[in-house]
């Protein structure tokens, strides 16, 4: 007997294309220690194998703020090119309105935001995009950071994937290769579809 295949109303997860270079890590111990395995090994073998104690820190504490959002995966470029990028980085959670709330209002109400709504093939989808300066430390680097909402395809969703796309840059970088990082991740996420 085989099993009962999944209806546009019955979504069974997603998919989603990256480009050549990109990787999925789950948010748990193992996605964190494949990832920081991955990073270690680039340090040593450009030659530095001092920044190891920093890496793991770095991870570390990205992991953390994956784990706080309580995304479940997210997706990073992590390997080599000739090219700068920003490290972009995009991560997956599931977002539940709570019962008499739908989805795009727990959208707004939990992130903060006025969404734009874009019409797709699959429907409605909701983009935001805000900025921010970094302090201390980090005060010439800024953050662009991208919102992408998907109701799951039933009638009065409150149910659906939020992905959030975080592009650190440093304050001096030209505005176009930030507008081409953007154009990056909004020609991934059109690439999204319920199974």
């Amino acid at each position: 007997m085989s099993a009962p295949q999944p209806t546009q109303d019955d979504p069974r997860g997603y998919s989603i294309l990256m480009p050549s270079g990109w990787s999925r890590y789950r948010v748990d111990a193992d996605g964190k220690a494949a990832f920081q395995a991955k990073a270690v090994a680039r340090m040593k073998a450009i030659g530095r194998p001092d920044l190891d104690v920093q890496m793991r820190l770095l991870i570390s504490e990205q992991w953390k703020q994956l784990e706080r959002t309580k995304a479940f995966a997210v997706y990073l470029p992590d390997q080599e090119t000739n090219e700068w990028r920003p490290p972009i980085s995009i991560a997956a959670r599931k977002v539940a309105g709570s019962v008499g709330t739908d989805f795009e209002t727990e959208v707004r109400n939990r992130f903060g935001v006025v969404p734009e709504k874009i019409s797709t093939p699959l429907g409605e989808i909701l983009r935001w995009r805000s900025s921010h300066s970094g302090s201390g430390e980090l005060a010439e680097v800024r953050t662009v950071t991208l919102g992408y909402a998907f109701p799951a395809p039933v009638p009065q969703a409150r149910l659906g994937l939020v992905f959030i796309a975080v592009l650190p840059h440093p304050d001096d970088v030209e505005p176009d290769v930030i507008e081409g990082s953007v154009e990056l991740v909004d020609t991934i996420m059109e690439t999204f579809r319920w199974r």
